[in-house]
């Protein structure tokens, strides 16, 4: 599809010694990471109970002194089931001040079966604007098709994956609840025992 896009030659498999065939394998493990990480997908959601790493961190300004694995598909954090935990990202561990803590993350999601329609169409859009100056050496057509993936290709996607469950409402803090309601109550869910957003 997105070959079609540019006017290219379609390609049945990755492995055609073609000029196309080259310049989507160039691109699309990156490309496709990059478009899985735009949005929370459901097609591309996993729960995780992180592994604890062995050893402490050599410091830690904040007291995280807990060192937990990455999974080995991860692309993206959205949720913990701890709202009250500190976490960090670094390069070879999830840092958390929280023991016991469990994930909700975008994973590599390589089974394209999986994928939705509009899901399908836009990273395709995507692709074909990452490959449009090489196979078409215009800059008019990259710019055209990332504007078409910006504006409406990735927006329909988001908006249509977006309507498959209930939607989550943002907890709101005692802070926030005071300003706005003169309490300080939490609005927004049900306590603080729900999965809180990163």
């Amino acid at each position: 599809m997105a070959l079609s896009k540019l006017g290219a030659k379609r390609i049945t498999t990755t492995s055609d010694d073609t000029v196309s065939a080259r310049a989507a394998v160039a691109v699309y493990t990156e490309i496709l990471d990059e478009v899985l990480m735009e949005a929370q997908w459901t097609f591309a959601q996993k729960r995780a109970a992180l592994a604890v790493l062995t050893g402490d961190p050599t410091w830690t300004e904040d007291g995280m002194s807990i060192r937990y694995s990455y999974p080995t598909d991860f692309l993206k954090l959205n949720f913990t089931s701890d709202g009250s935990a500190k976490i960090r990202l670094e390069q070879d561990a999830i840092l958390s001040d929280t023991a016991s803590l469990k994930i909700l993350y975008t994973y590599r999601a390589t089974d394209t079966t999986k994928y939705s329609t509009m899901f399908v169409t836009a990273l395709a859009t995507r692709l074909a604007a990452e490959m449009a100056f090489g196979l078409t050496n215009s800059k008019t057509a990259m710019e055209y098709l990332m504007k078409e993936y910006e504006d409406i290709r990735l927006p329909r996607a988001i908006a249509a994956d977006s309507q498959q469950g209930s939607p989550l409402s943002p907890s709101q803090n005692e802070w926030l609840g005071s300003r706005t309601s003169g309490s300080g109550g939490i609005g927004g869910r049900s306590g603080w025992a729900t999965w809180e957003p990163i």
